[in-house]
């Protein structure tokens, strides 16, 4: 979890393009992380590695696309190319919906129906909000143009990613 939470800015001072999800088997009531269970996970995520047809239907659906699955960090990276598919992905996500698309994807029958703890087991998805912010700027940059034709300068966006999104404002200066 820590290792994927701490990108920033790129080289060329560009926001990453790419946003990685982590998944996380977890206990429903108590929100702990179950690790012989994310073995589990883990080996779902191996198998749709290779075939991962599936896993793009469900992220196209999402509104975000597929770049790669890495299962041996329980990760999938997605990308977004307009400010309309991180806005839906993100709603998606504070609704839970992508929560119940990753259990219903990586978590075949033969695990519900043997599973003593079916009731009590989950997939939460931590999304990597500091790289999604700034891909957001950027991306609500690229497809905002002032009247006057001119970007409005980074410092003067007011934007904030978090449980709900928010509105930027800005100053334009003529």
């Amino acid at each position: 979890l820590l290792a994927y939470m701490c990108p920033s800015v790129t080289e060329n001072g560009y926001p990453p393009p790419d946003i990685s999800l982590k998944l996380t088997m977890v206990k429903r009531k108590s929100g702990c992380p179950d690790p012989r269970l994310q073995r589990q996970l883990r080996g779902q995520l191996r198998l749709l590695e290779n075939d991962s047809k599936e896993v793009m239907t469900v992220f196209s659906e999402l509104s975000a696309r597929l770049l790669s699955i890495h299962s041996d960090q329980d990760l999938i990276v997605v990308t977004f190319k307009t400010f309309e598919e991180i806005w839906k992905f993100l709603t998606y996500h504070s609704l839970g919906f992508i929560n119940h698309c990753m259990e219903n994807l990586f978590l075949d029958q033969s695990f519900w129906l043997y599973s003593q703890e079916e009731e009590d087991t989950g997939i939460e998805v931590w999304i990597n909000e500091k790289s999604l912010n700034l891909m957001y700027r950027s991306l609500l940059v690229q497809e905002v143009t002032c009247p006057c034709g001119l970007m409005p300068p980074w410092s003067h966006w007011s934007l904030s990613i978090s449980r709900y999104l928010t509105l930027p404002t800005y100053s334009i200066y003529i």
